[in-house]
């Protein structure tokens, strides 16, 4: 199996408030909804980042590839 990427995945409690905020931050708007729950942007400064709903965990990441 190839590896086709690299995400940071981060848990967040409210998705409005955190597209707000990292959309603020990468000064650009999310480029993929892949499902319900989650946002990701790709190649911010050579990284792919994913926002996800899980409100009992939020602040805390996870690595996908």
């Amino acid at each position: 199996m190839e590896i086709q990427g690299i995400y940071a995945a981060l848990a967040a409690a409210s998705m409005d408030r955190a597209e707000t905020f990292y959309t603020q931050i990468f000064a650009r708007e999310p480029d993929d909804r892949p499902m319900d729950g989650l946002i990701q942007w790709r190649n911010v400064a050579g990284a792919n980042i994913q926002i996800f709903h899980d409100k009992e965990n939020a602040g805390s990441g996870r690595l996908n590839g």
